[in-house]
Formats: structure tokens, C-alpha cells, sequence
């Protein structure tokens, strides 16, 4: 069966599905995911260059937007 991914899904194209995990459960996990990014570049800020933070969190709050 194959797989894909509907980056602007309607909830009728979602609905007949069976259920997943809540949708804030699933930004808290992500969030998490960031914060450990952002702690990891603040650690070593020369495994990844200038302006990696910035992107990061920019990239986040993009997300978050929809």
C-alpha cells in the first residue's frame, strides 16, 4: 500500500482514517525536538554554523503557522 503525505489535508480527507495521535501531543513532541536542536547548537555552535538557531526557531514558528 502505498504511502503519502497530505501537507494541507482537509478534514474530510482525514476523517475515515483511523485515529493518531493528537494534535497537540504531536507539537509538544516536535517542540521538544526543538528545544533539544536549539540546546545541542547552543553547545556547539561550530558544528553548525552562524545563524542555525535563528533558522531553526524560524523554521518552528512556520510550521506552527500552517
Amino acid at each position: 500500500m502505498a504511502k503519502e503525505t497530505l501537507l494541507m489535508a482537509t478534514e474530510e480527507d482525514i476523517a475515515g482514517k483511523a485515529p493518531q495521535m493528537e494534535w497537540a501531543t504531536a507539537v509538544q513532541v516536535i517542540e521538544w525536538c526543538v528545544d533539544e536542536m536549539l540546546d545541542k547548537i547552543d553547545e556547539w555552535p561550530d558544528d553548525y554554523g552562524p545563524g542555525r538557531a535563528d533558522e531553526v526557531m524560524e523554521a518552528w514558528q512556520r510550521v506552527l503557522r500552517g
